[in-house]
């Protein structure tokens, strides 16, 4: 996280932007987003880009403009990893691959709870490829792709969850260090881009709200395959370092695991509610 030496804020009585000058960072309500450029000087003025005006504050502000062109009544949850990779490894020997599968079963049965039809990419410790992932988007007729994985780093004191959407055409993802070809390429999830924004917002927020903002690491820009190729709104959620201690602790807990699934499904279910919001009014039958 960067040192905040001076903050711009925009506010009514619904909404607060608060903007970090010469940083990527904001906050939308209280929670972190990645901007795709800097918030930077011009004239004397703090500007931002108009990409992150149209793609990542407008689908929040405005939802029916980005959402009321889709539907959200199918939902397809991907558990990271399996069979052949098992992921992040825990220092106490818990398995990234085995916590997806388990995260994932629990967040459908709180969407079936919730009205939501819910489906898994995987149902048991297999291997599928990457390649394998998105074409079942497809197949399975979903309007919503969500993959779930836990994170691991080399230094034990990095924690928190950080929801990652797909980075626009030309722009650099979160971490940097894309290529030119791959940041000018054009991706199926692309088409996506404010959807994107919006549900990777509902799922952090919901999760900031419960966790603490101590542990917003903001939704995060990315090219992963999942989303490169996804043909519906995705997100891809890290919901936590294996690599800190007290955090693979937590996971061990049924009760945590439990409480992480709703968190996640309640972000799901509030995307799914501005879906639903955003659709053009039924038309009056015609008069004969």
């Amino acid at each position: 996280m960067l040192f905040r030496s001076a903050v711009v804020e925009l506010k009514n009585p619904w909404t607060t932007l608060q903007f970090f000058p010469e940083s990527r960072e904001m906050k939308l309500n209280g929670t972190l987003m990645w901007l795709n450029d800097s918030v930077t000087s011009v004239d004397g003025r703090w500007c931002i880009n108009t990409t992150d005006q149209a793609k990542v504050i407008d689908p929040i502000l405005r939802p029916s403009r980005h959402l009321g062109g889709i539907s959200a009544s199918v939902v397809l949850l991907d558990p990271g990893h399996g069979g052949e990779d098992p992921g992040a490894l825990g220092r106490s020997g818990l398995q990234e691959e085995r916590l997806t599968l388990d995260l994932a079963k629990r967040v459908r049965a709180k969407l079936v709870n919730a009205g939501i039809k819910a489906l898994l990419t995987r149902d048991s410790d297999h291997t599928l490829g990457l390649e394998s992932r998105a074409p079942m988007i497809r197949r399975t007729g979903a309007q919503v792709f969500v993959s779930l994985h836990f994170n691991s780093t080399a230094s034990r004191s990095i924690y928190g969850v950080e929801t990652y959407v797909l980075a626009p055409r030309g722009y650099d993802i979160t971490a940097g260090g894309d290529s030119a070809s791959r940041k000018s390429a054009a991706n199926n999830g692309n088409r996506f881009d404010g959807a994107n924004t919006a549900l990777g917002y509902h799922i952090q927020r919901s999760l900031r709200l419960w966790l603490g903002s101590s542990h917003d690491r903001g939704v995060r820009r990315s090219r992963f395959a999942v989303l490169r190729d996804a043909t519906c709104p995705a997100v891809l959620v890290e919901c936590g370092f294996l690599s800190h201690a007290a955090t693979e602790e937590r996971l061990r807990s049924s009760a945590y695991m439990d409480s992480l699934a709703q968190r996640v499904a309640d972000g799901i279910v509030e995307y799914t509610k501005a879906v639903r919001a955003a659709r053009p009014p039924p038309r009056p039958p015609a008069r004969k």
